[in-house]
């Protein structure tokens, strides 16, 4: 048997994310004996998350306490040199991986891409120009690969790899009846992209229904400023247990401006709960409408209020849409599924893998 490749997965910031999970998803199901995998972060923002880092997997963490500081990247320099495959996530993690691993002629150098928009025009630049310097761009949905096509055009090459990495047994179905009141929840980084107001907005308009929002970000102090007069509003903060969380919840509610995968939307089908979303992104190709939950336009308060009122007043419904979501998340989204295509995508930018 050849020896393991040495794959060096380098991120932007070890911290909670969809972009971490799905790495510690996928790095649970690669193989010790096909890969000799090193995580290396530019920023450790949450030291716990370091235990949750498969016992096959090593770390090194550069100890830079600022992501832009780029001066203290010489140890990666060095790490590259033994690298047989790169893989970059996230945007400051892409455009460093990408550069050093051409200048240190790394065999393979690919990266992940968790959006369909770029945060603004000077990344759009940065990633168009260092785009020769990849082998493969792993979009982490069809929407994401939709959308880089159009940005890019069809000579970048890229492979749609969805990093969900479910393991459907550990969400234990909701079981949907009459309950008084509803809970509706949401899970996520409180960032702008994420539409947390339109959850108060929402809220606001529905008193009678319980609202929870469970995640931290930036603008946790902001909203719960906003939300001190909805008695009905509850700010949860970091969950650890997210299929805890979702058990408490009848409905999940997504009303995103911009996605690529949506990893809780995906948690939440496992646990058998119908989606109210945004039609965006990754959610859209998620979220059959009508058939595993409701999608509208993000600015659309009107329908999202009429979607959650009529799931309130249909327990039937709500059982219906949950159980053909977490179907569609068994058949499509397993850790097996984000494995094998994983490797696929490998294979694809030349990587010589022997099964």
């Amino acid at each position: 048997m050849s020896p393991p490749h040495r794959l060096v997965y380098l991120l932007s910031s070890l911290e909670t994310g969809g972009a971490q999970t799905g790495m510690f998803r996928l790095l649970e199901g690669l193989a010790a004996d096909e890969f000799d995998v090193l995580v290396v972060p530019l920023q450790v923002a949450d030291e716990t998350l370091m235990e949750r880092l498969p016992a096959h997997v090593s770390l090194h963490d550069l100890g830079i306490d600022n992501k832009y500081r780029l001066g203290k990247l010489r140890p990666l320099w060095s790490l590259l040199s033994t690298a047989d495959i790169l893989v970059c996530s996230l945007f400051h993690a892409t455009i460093v991986g990408r550069v050093l691993g051409r200048l240190q002629t790394v065999p393979t150098v690919v990266n992940w891409h968790h959006n369909e928009q770029f945060q603004g025009a000077y990344r759009r630049q940065l990633y168009a120009r260092t785009n020769r310097f990849v082998d493969m761009i792993l979009a982490d949905s069809a929407a994401v690969e939709r959308a880089l096509r159009r940005e890019f055009g069809a000579e970048v090459p890229v492979s749609t790899v969805p990093i969900a990495g479910i393991d459907i047994d550990s969400y234990p179905p909701v079981s949907h009846s009459e309950t008084a009141p509803l809970t509706v929840g949401t899970l996520g980084t409180l960032t702008p992209q994420k539409n947390h107001r339109e959850v108060l907005t929402v809220a606001a308009e529905m008193p009678d229904i319980s609202f929870h929002i469970a995640g931290d970000g930036p603008l946790r102090a902001e909203l719960e400023q906003e939300a001190a007069s909805l008695p009905n509003m509850q700010f949860r903060g970091y969950v650890a247990d997210v299929p805890a969380f979702l058990s408490e919840v009848d409905v999940y509610f997504q009303p995103s401006l911009f996605e690529g995968l949506c990893i809780t939307v995906i948690e939440a089908m496992a646990a058998g709960l119908p989606v109210v979303g945004s039609d965006v992104g990754g959610i859209s190709d998620s979220v059959a409408h009508g058939e595993t939950g409701y999608l509208a336009d993000p600015a659309d308060t009107r329908s999202f209020i009429e979607c959650i009122d009529r799931l309130r007043q249909h327990p039937d419904q709500r059982q219906a849409f949950g159980m053909a979501g977490r179907e569609y998340v068994q058949r499509n989204y397993s850790r097996e599924r984000l494995v094998d295509a994983f490797r696929g995508a490998l294979r694809e930018a030349g990587v010589p893998l022997d099964r």
